[in-house]
């Protein structure tokens, strides 16, 4: 199984989910900064008086940022900080804005003043430690990983992160500790230990990585997630057989009719079926899996694969072009991705 892609959820990759943000930039802008009760005319602003419409610039920057509207959140943010330079809440808002268009380097730049001008809570300073490692500021991240750490070092997700940058700065001993000091510090809690597995797997230690998900798949027996990343595992390698058990094994556990674990399922089920020589089955569970939702590029490659098996190589080539379409090279990191790029199937099978 595949993680949810990193473009939908690339804030989940340096933040919380968006109402949450929504929520945290609005107390903020009304706040001024952390410290301080009173509103952000009377806490931010360096004017002795503000224009009737900063708060309708607020609410229309956040109705826009809830329609995915972000150039409208960032020129009413810019807007704002015209007037109010320190507003920690406009900063933070048009960080969330600037991720969500991948803009990294300004996103870095806000959320860094959103800090400064009194944002100074754990979630913040983690998300820009997390930023960091994605703007290729390895040691400044590490660096705030380990000094947020020293503060906090029971937080499973600043352990996991800190893990995660080690293994991206090809520090792979220190990474596979951190990862087993994660998983014996939580092990209860199936995501912390579902991440370390990555965490092994990112720092090339395959073996246990594998040991570690087997585990988690006997230690929660009933959770899709835990089983599916075993199915993954398994798929990296092009254990086609193994896979095709646990993705059984996890489809049986799933209590739902739709969400993403079905989605991930029926994709990647269909991807075995038609692997193993049961394309028309395959492509029957790929569809479904679309019909759940069309944005997981894995899905596209999937069902170009089992309609090439098929011999309609026009729908197949189609079908390449959509998952790269999707973002397949930036929705799920490399270490996770497994079979053909859509791209080579395309070159070699696609006029």
């Amino acid at each position: 199984m595949t993680s949810v892609p990193l473009r939908l959820v690339t804030a989940l990759t340096f933040a919380c989910a968006i109402c949450l943000a929504l929520t945290t930039s609005s107390a903020l802008a009304q706040k001024g900064s952390p410290k301080t009760s009173k509103s952000a005319a009377a806490a931010s602003q360096t004017v002795s008086s503000l224009p009737p419409d900063m708060d309708s610039l607020f609410s229309q920057a956040e109705a826009a940022m809830m329609a995915d509207n972000h150039a409208t959140t960032i020129r009413n943010m810019k807007e704002v900080l015209r007037y109010q330079p320190e507003n920690a809440g406009a900063h933070y808002l048009l960080y969330e804005a600037y991720v969500q268009t991948f803009e990294f380097e300004n996103a870095a730049e806000a959320l860094r003043a959103s800090i400064r001008y009194g944002n100074r809570t754990l979630n913040a300073q983690h998300r820009l430690a997390m930023l960091l490692r994605r703007t290729g500021d390895i040691e400044e991240s590490l660096a705030r990983h380990r000094q947020l750490l020293n503060e906090h070092p029971d937080d499973a997700m600043l352990r996991s992160g800190y893990a995660e940058t080690l293994a991206e700065a090809d520090r792979a001993e220190a990474a596979i500790d951190e990862a087993r000091i994660l998983a014996r510090m939580h092990p209860d809690r199936s995501m912390v230990r579902k991440r370390a597995v990555e965490i092994f797997w990112r720092a090339g230690a395959q073996d246990k990585a594998f040991d570690l998900a087997r585990e988690n798949a006997e230690d929660f027996p009933q959770d899709p997630i835990m089983i599916g990343q075993l199915a993954d595992l398994h798929l990296r390698v092009g254990n086609l057989e193994a896979a095709g058990s646990a993705l059984e094994q996890m489809r049986s556990v799933i209590r739902r009719k739709r969400g993403w674990a079905n989605v991930v399922v029926y994709a990647n089920l269909g991807y075995v079926k038609t692997k193993t020589g049961q394309p028309a089955e395959g492509l029957k569970m790929i569809r479904r899996s679309l019909e759940l939702s069309v944005e997981n590029p894995y899905a596209h490659r999937n069902l170009g694969v089992a309609l090439l098996a098929l011999d309609r190589r026009d729908e197949a080539c189609d079908a390449f072009r959509a998952a790269i379409d999707q973002n397949y090279d930036t929705a799920f990191p490399t270490s996770m991705q497994f079979g053909d790029h859509p791209s080579d199937l395309i070159e070699e099978h696609c006029p």
